[in-house]
């Protein structure tokens, strides 16, 4: 199995960059495999892949603001006076920006991480299966649920929420609370959209108000 990691790089100025860096997006995967026997009656009406976490309760929403072009696949609505940063992401085809929210503290949260692929090689299930093995076995995470959730113009879509130990440029830590939503369109491409502000922050955040926002072109 090989995977690739979309990881934002800034410069480390802000707690946010190195936050950031430990939000992962994977958006290729190639000769991946979940399992291999032949599959029970119960695991053959569910992929291996899917979500084992509740129903997500995540609704879309509309949001006053500026309306953000997430290439020509998607759209997400943030507060006036959001500044974005590209991302550096090793994967061909893939794109990605940082948007920093004008509420934003000294470490530069909350803010929101979108991830995209016009033409994904693996489906959200895989993907975001994928994500949630890496994410349990980094030690730094922790509570991390993976759920499907209902998407307008998604056949699959996927949220997970977890709490992350991150390291300040300055020293010491910070706990950052994420919420990422991955959805697949119908012409093959991928949107992993990331929220995370500090912990016990994040359904109050502009962050998770912008990521509701998201909208598949």
């Amino acid at each position: 199995m090989a995977l690739v990691g979309g990881v934002h790089r800034v410069r480390p100025r802000t707690a946010v960059a190195l936050v950031a860096v430990a939000v992962v997006g994977l958006l290729s995967t190639s000769g991946c495999s979940a399992g291999t026997g032949s599959p029970s009656a119960s695991s053959s009406a569910r992929p291996a892949t899917a979500p084992t976490g509740p129903p997500s309760d995540l609704t879309p929403a509309t949001a006053d603001g500026d309306e953000q072009s997430i290439g020509s696949v998607a759209t997400v609505t943030v507060p006036e006076g959001t500044t974005s940063e590209p991302g550096t992401v090793d994967v061909e085809g893939a794109e990605q920006v940082l948007l920093r929210l004008p509420d934003g503290d000294e470490q530069g949260l909350p803010a929101l991480q979108v991830t995209w692929q016009e033409d994904a090689a693996a489906g959200v299930l895989e993907q975001s299966w994928s994500t949630e093995n890496l994410k349990k076995a980094d030690q730094s995470v922790h509570d991390y649920v993976r759920s499907p959730v209902e998407w307008p113009g998604s056949d699959e879509s996927v949220v997970s929420t977890w709490t992350e130990t991150v390291p300040l440029a300055a020293g010491g830590t910070v706990e950052v609370d994420a919420l990422s939503l991955m959805v697949g369109s119908d012409d093959g491409a991928v949107v992993y959209a990331i929220a995370f502000a500090p912990a016990g922050e994040l359904d109050s955040s502009t962050s998770l108000a912008a990521l509701r926002t998201l909208t598949l072109s």
